[in-house]
């Protein structure tokens, strides 16, 4: 009877108490030979379970091709290292693959997702550190281009509802409705192509501007510095740089930039596609005013 009492004190003390031994609690209480065997037994079971519990786990390879190196993983979990994702991005965004990576909205595709998967298969603002920089420019480009479209797209679904109103409430004879017609397509084609989105304000370049990931001072890829924010062309000049004169005015002079710095804060670039809207309209409404209209 005193055996067993002991035997069960020194277990429950043991179990209790993690760090103490249970051996020496059976002595303490004066325990018999199997409350020994008993906490052998618990020793080996807990070394069992703390090497297991600690043990590293298998490191993830590259599903492409076997890389012990993983830095980007898609939506669902599929490790890719840094070559094989940009080489992934790569063949999306240049040569045959563009022209479906546009007509898809830019989604990047993991080629080991479903194919009907209808969100990207990455985070491109957190994986595009991984992209070598030709991928990278190509990338943005695809962005671009699918901004340009969408952009044209509206303009000219609203152009065509507007002219319908027109012709429905100022009906003219057949010869002066084509002359109308055509003038005002005209009009319509440099509104949509040069008013509308902004552009590069080198009058040589005039390359579209969809957005800017860091400094508001751009560099266009025709050379020039101009503000992201009111689309300033800034030149050389009193001992500075074009350079230093563009982050100057982005700085302090622009009233555009509602930040006042170079780097925009959040939220980016929504705040800056308002800017571009109102700036949009204001160009469409001058150029009316300029061509005679209301």
């Amino acid at each position: 009877m005193y055996g067993g009492v002991c035997a069960a004190a020194a277990l429950v003390y043991g179990w209790l108490y993690d760090g103490a031994c249970a051996v020496c609690a059976a002595l303490v209480y004066g325990g018999v030979w199997w409350v020994v065997w008993w906490s052998c037994l618990r020793c080996l079971c807990s070394c069992i379970h703390a090497a297991t519990a600690t043990a590293p786990a298998t490191a993830a390879a590259c599903n492409v091709c076997s890389s012990k190196e993983v830095e980007v993983w898609c939506e669902k979990r599929h490790p890719y290292c840094q070559s094989c994702f940009d080489h992934t991005i790569r063949c999306q965004v240049q040569g045959e693959g563009r022209l479906t990576f546009v007509a898809s909205g830019c989604k990047v595709c993991c080629p080991f997702c479903p194919f009907e998967q209808s969100l990207p298969a990455f985070s491109m603002r957190e994986c595009a550190p991984f992209l070598d920089q030709t991928t990278f420019d190509a990338f943005q480009d695809c962005l671009l281009e699918k901004a340009v479209q969408q952009e044209r797209q509206s303009a000219a679904i609203q152009f065509a509802k507007k002219l319908q109103e027109y012709k429905q409430s100022n009906p003219n004879p057949a010869n002066q409705q084509q002359q109308q017609d055509d003038e005002v397509a005209q009009h319509a084609d440099h509104i949509v192509e040069k008013l509308i989105m902004p552009t590069c304000p080198n009058t040589d370049c005039g390359a579209y501007v969809a957005a800017f990931d860091a400094c508001s001072a751009v560099q266009c890829s025709c050379g020039v510095y101009f503000c992201a924010w009111c689309m300033l062309l800034v030149e050389a000049g009193e001992g500075k740089t074009a350079r230093t004169r563009c982050h100057d005015h982005v700085r302090g002079d622009c009233l555009l930039n509602p930040w006042h710095n170079v780097y925009p804060r959040a939220p980016h670039p929504e705040t800056w596609e308002t800017v571009m809207h109102e700036l949009g309209r204001k160009r469409v409404k001058d150029y009316i005013q300029i061509s005679g209209g209301v």
